[in-house]
């Protein structure tokens, strides 16, 4: 039977037929003050044959324990169920092996359940359950009479997705699983049974996933077609409540969006800001559909976004995944009037790559001006560029709605290299920073900021 086997004597001699000799069991009989004892518990018989108790043990369960962890599943729970097989009473110590990276970050959290206790996802570990991981697991000891059974249940979770991320998303371990007995000097072992434990789509958290000194405005496409980008409805009486769908890919602010930071200069939590609202902030409403809020009523986790990258891909692919819901940003790979909602992680649709925009100094050779690019993508309101210049900035041209250029007029050019960026009519908002451009006589060169 798998998972049965058993016991062995720790001495020599576990079971044999032997003569009966008359002076031997005198001389015992004498040696016991007239008591008659056998030895190891055995039984003597009248047909000559000493037989020792039965010491076995049984496991079963374990091996349909395999499970696979997705940013969507973080956690998997099952029991199995140890059993004395046996004539005698004995101490059982359940064995679990395992090793490697996942078995190290993946936390293990044991307890003994009773015939009619739950044991499903929706259960909760008491405070007094053993704990560990899966590499270093609890120490379960039980003694168990003949006949006994005992069920555990084991809940198996990652704490952290940074603890069994990999560059490809994908790792496993298989763990084995032995029940021994212990009683009365004998010792049974159940044959080892294995279960897999496999996580898909765990990715590392992407720290640095773009270059701040540079346009950080981005089209968000599928890998599954390149000529579709995540896009905002416009809503014409607000800017906010508007839906988010899959459009085509076109040169509109409405599918551009920037990643700013939650945390300082750490770009694995951000907020998504669309180019055309610049006050607006992509969040998922409690139904799960994707929507443009006003970003000045706080700050919650439904508009903050986790991002994975897998590196494995050219390019990098990204999941940006809710914080709030543990739910992913989508792109499908047609477009359409349906408003997007956000998927579980798994969803090859949350698979998604970045574009980015990119400023290019312009130098027109028959009027000797020089203009910044936008990637020809239009403004949807009036917008001013302004130099750092004497310690505040000061306007070098303006920019009116539709415009895809702004003027570098060489009035408004102080000499030497200086910094520029770019906001909105009332300069409250940035578009774009980091821009350095060198004069030198009436000559502009790009510095930083472009391409």
């Amino acid at each position: 039977m798998p998972g049965k086997r058993m016991a062995r004597r720790r001495s020599s001699l576990a079971r044999q037929r032997i003569p009966i000799i008359t002076g031997l069991a005198a001389f015992l009989i004498a040696m016991s003050s007239g008591g008659a004892f056998a030895f190891w518990s055995a039984q003597a018989t009248g047909e000559g044959e000493i037989s020792t108790e039965v010491v076995t043990i049984e496991e079963e369960g374990f091996s349909d324990m395999s499970a696979v962890y997705t940013t969507g599943k973080n956690a998997a729970t099952a029991s199995f169920l140890v059993k004395n097989t046996g004539s005698i009473k004995g101490d059982a110590e359940i064995h679990i092996t395992a090793a490697g990276p996942l078995a190290e970050g993946l936390k293990l959290v044991v307890w003994e359940i009773g015939p009619q206790d739950p044991c499903d996802a929706e259960t909760h570990a008491p405070g007094t359950a053993a704990r560990g991981t899966w590499a270093a697991p609890p120490s379960l000891t039980r003694q168990l009479e003949a006949d006994e059974e005992a069920s555990y249940c084991l809940h198996s979770y990652v704490m952290n997705w940074a603890d069994v991320a990999t560059p490809d998303g994908t790792q496993s371990f298989t763990a084995e699983m032995m029940v021994s007995l212990d009683a009365k000097g004998w010792h049974a072992e159940t044959t080892p049974s294995t279960n897999t434990q496999e996580t898909q789509g765990a990715f590392p958290p992407a720290p640095d996933f773009f270059d701040p000194k540079v346009s950080r405005w981005f089209q968000v496409k599928t890998p599954q077609n390149q000529y579709v980008c995540l896009a905002a409805y416009v809503n014409y009486t607000s800017l906010y409540g508007s839906s988010i769908h899959t459009y085509n890919c076109t040169r509109n602010a409405t599918r551009r969006w920037e990643f700013i930071p939650v945390y300082g200069t750490d770009q694995s939590l951000v907020t998504i800001r669309p180019r055309h609202a610049l006050l607006a902030r992509l969040s998922e409403n409690p139904g799960g559909r994707l929507t443009l809020i006003d970003s000045r009523f706080g700050l919650s986790l439904f508009q903050q976004w986790i991002v994975r990258e897998d590196s494995s891909t050219v390019p990098s692919t990204f999941q940006f995944e809710n914080a709030g819901s543990g739910a992913c940003l989508n792109v499908q790979a047609v477009q359409g009037p349906t408003p997007l909602t956000t998927l579980p992680c798994d969803n090859a649709s949350t698979r998604l790559y970045l574009e980015r925009d990119q400023l290019e100094l312009l130098f027109n050779p028959w009027t000797e001006r020089y203009s910044i690019d936008f990637a020809g993508v239009a403004f949807y309101f009036n917008a001013r560029l302004q130099v750092w210049d004497s310690g505040s900035w000061t306007d070098v041209s303006l920019a009116g709605q539709n415009d895809t250029t702004m003027s570098l007029p060489l009035s408004n050019i102080p000499m030497g290299e200086n910094t520029y960026r770019v906001t909105d009519w009332a300069a409250n908002l940035v578009l774009y920073d980091n821009i350095i451009i060198n004069r030198e006589g009436n000559t502009l060169t790009a510095v930083g900021g472009f391409g």
